[in-house]
């Protein structure tokens, strides 16, 4: 059982075994409750007296309590406090331990609680629960001493620790080592040794820079605002200081300070990282995309740093506590940065070495007193699996996390506690439980309401108000509750002029109103978020906006609008430098360039996403445009499409992807299918079928294989002219309208529904065709598709006459090949194949 980090223990001494605990809370292990227990053997003078052992400090008081009924008269008995070593126990302990030994000292009756006197009329159930709520009461009360559940002051910085809690270290290693610098810093110090931030902060700012002589207390100085300024949550400031620390640093012969000003600016972009992945993983862009564009233009600095902390760290003596504990941090971070998504120069590491290093590192984390680092180990190596898909592994670290909450102040508390009851609903979410899901949004409100801060309290239930619109909007009948928190989410921003998180609210909301099949209140809500983007000039929201219009004018089939709105949004990701964006829209820029059939310019924007992804480091993402290119160059430069295969076999080794496996086989179908071999072209369709009876993780892939097989069917069909091609190219297009209904893709469950409505025809079944065709019409209606009324007019129109043929002429005996050219079957297939394959 591993120690929570405080208990409270009641022991006596039983005249027949010796002593025992009567309880602990929370309960602690046989091997804490014996050495504990042990401590009644000890001959002391004084009531109250302390005991170290292993990582645990117990302070103890001890009394007699008179006995009638015991032998001897008395009864020793003893209270203890249970806490992991701290370098500075605060008085209140004391008091705490001393006022409570004379409750119970005094308490009447508790002499027979514990000897289980034999005396009538006794209440001892009264007696007991009054003893127990006495306890607990302790407890809480320890829990509510800011020394003892916050972390020590100073996440990232052990020279800093030093100077804090050790004064009467002198060492030059020691960051503040001269009277002049602690009367410099003496204020904010003091302060931090409160917990009392803010008022840290006013002092720092008021530090006398004239009186500052040495570079190394300047340097010391942005450093303590730096810090101070991450407590704030103030992260963008916070990292400008720690970066202004370090360029000064790197003019310094103190490598100590250089190494925990890279920390520092490390530290901040962690926070900004993990922030930013879980805000923007509502951006649902065709991939997860997790980075402020803050971390993405500064990778290669981070890159830089971590290679020069590590060469710094090499001339130090690593025996050192303070840089056995850099030498941690610092792995962290590069773990951090791979999982992350962080381009790295380090090429040692990988997603497994990330994994094995933060889990190394908490073991030596555990020996530090740094709560933050432990919670934000366990936070990153949840996000190392969410990744790998094993949310079972995801789940527990998240719990992990979620349980040393318990141990760091109220005043950051509730932030961690937010963040990770709402990233366990998120992968709850994923895993498809909703009910579980909104228990941990609803649980995070619950959180959130106690931030004492009413502009930080009233922001967080804003973001999290948006995140539950798109948690509902997974299931049906909630629009207005997604409503009722739009509008709450839409007033706050509003009073506090927040234009980034507004432009992010009408985006997400044109996400919903689009998964629910609305498009034009999609359309009502992207051109919001645009107008408000332009008037903050976010250049990001824009492009987000213009690219969600694009996809919407593709699948209306409006291809030269879609890709004028793709180039515009282009412009806005290259000005942001943003890879990851630029990646996605120029594969879809290709995309609609091969639904144009100019396959020249698609496969120059597919290579230029390619070359995007890369540039990034993210790999993973680049598994459909390696699709798309083979598809494309099968046809155009057989040699180069193998080229690209490999790329994409090179990928699934590299990364074990189930997503990236089932596209290497989709891949692999697709060269078969060019074999002249009627056995590989068998094998091609067989391999084909095989995947879309597999689970498939994203369904553009499914939908994608569903299409290639319609085309292989169609190429057989006018090859033989067989019934039987007839019927699986009906089924194939069924399954598409499946997939089409549950993801509210209107225009092409239209386009599928006609197609079916013709395959019906041509099998003379009328009565199934008509059925179709009101489908259509329903849809058209319901989705308001007015722009798709004319060609779903002109289908329709085609469908009757030669429904009315039939009837008339007797048209059944035509043969399989007149009647696919009676309804233009053919072609439409065709254009249905080069349209919606996008």
């Amino acid at each position: 059982m591993e120690f929570s980090g405080i208990s409270v223990m009641f022991s006596y001494f039983d005249s027949s075994i010796g002593p025992v605990t009567y309880i602990s809370k929370p309960m602690v292990d046989e091997y804490i409750q014996r050495r504990i227990n042990s401590l009644m053997d000890i001959d002391t003078q004084n009531s109250m007296f302390e005991h170290s052992f292993q990582k645990l400090n117990s302070f103890n008081y001890m009394f007699s309590l008179e006995s009638p009924t015991y032998r001897g008269g008395s009864v020793l008995c003893m209270l203890s406090i249970c806490l992991e070593k701290h370098p500075k126990i605060p008085q209140k302990v004391y008091d705490l331990l001393e006022k409570y030994g004379k409750i119970f000292q005094n308490m009447s009756n508790l002499d027979l609680l514990l000897t289980q006197g034999h005396l009538q009329h006794v209440d001892f159930e009264t007696i007991k629960r009054n003893f127990n709520t006495k306890i607990g009461n302790l407890y809480n009360e320890i829990k509510e001493i800011p020394e003892i559940i916050d972390e020590i002051p100073v996440i990232i910085i052990p020279g800093f620790f030093k100077c804090l809690y050790e004064k009467e270290n002198k060492s030059t290693k020691s960051w503040i080592s001269r009277e002049d610098e602690l009367n410099l810093f003496k204020e904010p110090l003091n302060k931090i040794i409160e917990f009392k931030y803010e008022s840290a902060y006013d002092f720092w700012k008021k530090i006398n820079k004239s009186l500052i002589v040495k570079e190394s207390n300047e340097i010391k100085r942005l450093l303590l605002g730096s810090f101070l300024l991450l407590k704030l949550r103030r992260f963008d400031s916070a990292y400008k200081l720690a970066e202004s620390a370090y360029k000064l640093s790197e003019k310094s012969t103190l490598p100590y300070l250089t190494i925990d000003a890279i920390l520092l600016l490390n530290e901040c972009a962690s926070h900004l990282g993990m922030i930013m992945i879980f805000e923007t993983a509502l951006v649902d862009f065709d991939a997860s995309c997790g980075l402020s564009n803050f971390i993405l233009n500064s990778y290669e600095r981070f890159n830089h740093l971590l290679k020069n902390g590590f060469e710094l760290i090499e001339d130090c003596d690593d025996s050192k506590p303070d840089i056995k504990l850099r030498q941690t941090l610092l792995l962290m971070s590069l773990a951090k940065m791979k999982i992350l998504k962080y381009k790295s120069d380090i090429q040692i590491i990988n997603l497994e070495e990330a994994i094995e290093i933060l889990i190394g590192s908490y073991e030596i984390l555990k020996d530090y007193p740094f709560i933050t680092n432990l919670i934000q180990n366990r936070v990153t190596l949840s996000l190392a699996y969410e990744i790998l898909h094993d949310y079972e592994k995801t789940f527990a670290y998240l719990e992990d996390a979620f349980n040393l909450t318990s141990k760091v102040s109220k005043n950051i508390q509730y932030y961690y506690t937010t963040w990770i009851l709402q990233r366990q609903g998120w992968n709850y979410l994923h895993s498809g439980y909703i009910r579980e899901t909104m228990q941990k949004f609803q649980h995070s409100i619950f959180e959130i309401q106690k931030i004492i801060k009413k502009k930080d309290r009233e922001l967080l239930l804003a973001k999290t108000q948006i995140r539950l619109c798109y948690v509902l909007s997974f299931q049906e009948g909630d629009m207005n509750k997604i409503l009722d928190y739009f509008k709450s989410s839409e007033e706050i921003l509003k009073i506090y002029n927040e234009g980034v998180e507004l432009s992010r609210l009408y985006y997400v909301m044109g996400d919903i109103f689009k998964g629910k099949g609305r498009i034009s209140e999609a359309l009502n809500y992207y051109e919001k978020c645009e107008e408000k983007a332009r008037e903050i000039n976010n250049e990001e929201s824009i492009g987000i906006s213009l690219t969600r219009k694009a996809k919407i004018s593709a699948q209306k089939l409006d291809l030269d609008q879609s890709l004028e709105l793709y180039k515009k949004a282009l412009l806005y990701f290259e000005k942001i430098n943003h890879p990851q964006f630029l990646g996605i829209t120029l594969g879809e820029i290709g995309s609609v360039y091969q639904a144009l059939g100019d396959k020249e310019k698609a496969l120059k924007f597919y290579k230029l996403g390619l070359t995007s992804f890369r540039n990034e480091g993210n790999e993973l993402e680049s598994y459909w445009i390696l699709y798309k290119l083979v598809s494309i160059l099968l046809d155009m430069n057989y040699s180069e499409a193998i080229f690209y295969s490999k790329k994409l076999i090179e990928l699934r080794r590299k990364t074990n992807s189930e997503i990236v496996i089932q596209a290497s086989k989709l891949v692999e179908a697709l060269i078969l299918s060019y074999n002249s071999s009627s056995r590989k072209r068998l094998k091609s369709i067989f391999l084909l079928e095989q995947i879309a009876e597999e689970k498939i993780i994203q369904h553009h892939l499914s939908h994608a294989v569903l299409i290639h097989l319609c085309e292989f069917l169609l190429n057989d069909m006018l090859t033989a002219y067989d019934n039987q091609n007839v019927v699986e190219l009906a089924k194939y297009l069924t399954q598409l309208a499946s997939i089409s209904q549950e993801f509210h893709s209107s225009y092409e469950l239209v386009y599928i529904n006609l197609l079916r409505s013709k395959i019906a025809i041509i099998q003379s079944r009328i009565e199934d065709a008509n059925k179709l065709i009101n489908q259509v019409l329903s849809l058209v209606q319901k989705f308001d598709l007015i722009d798709f009324n004319k060609k779903v007019n002109e289908e329709i129109s085609i469908i009757q006459n030669y429904n009315s043929d039939i009837e008339i002429l007797n048209l059944k005996s035509q043969n399989l090949k007149e009647r696919l050219e009676a309804v233009n079957f053919v072609e439409d297939m065709r254009n249905f194949i080069r349209l919606f394959n996008i």
